[in-house]
């Protein structure tokens, strides 16, 4: 973790500022990928608070954000336990990072 994502939440932090709306909330996760037919790989789970295994049952979307350097690889999943969420791949930082839904 860590970088301008984390500077700027510190930032907004510090001033009281909320995120606004249309930026999206971003956590920093640790991912294990498995192999997948037609792609590369494919998250087979991700790591929680304490370092909970959270499996992934279903994949039920990849696309890519962005072009060359800049590129992300985003996988529409849905958790063992039910829950949707976007697992984004940062492929210029080699980075996981889950995006949470707002509330």
């Amino acid at each position: 973790t860590g970088g301008i994502e984390d500077t700027v939440a510190e930032l907004r932090r510090e001033a009281g500022l909320a995120v606004p709306d249309w930026e999206p909330l971003l956590d920093s996760v640790r991912v294990e990928v498995r192999s997948a037919v037609g792609w590369p790989y494919a998250p087979a789970a991700y790591f929680g608070e304490g370092g909970t295994r959270i499996g992934i049952a279903f994949v039920m979307g990849r696309w890519m954000d962005g072009k060359g350097a800049e590129s992300r690889i985003c996988f529409r999943v849905r958790t063992d336990e039910g829950e949707e969420m976007t697992l984004v791949h940062d492929l210029a930082c080699d980075r996981w990072e889950r995006q949470r839904e707002r509330d």
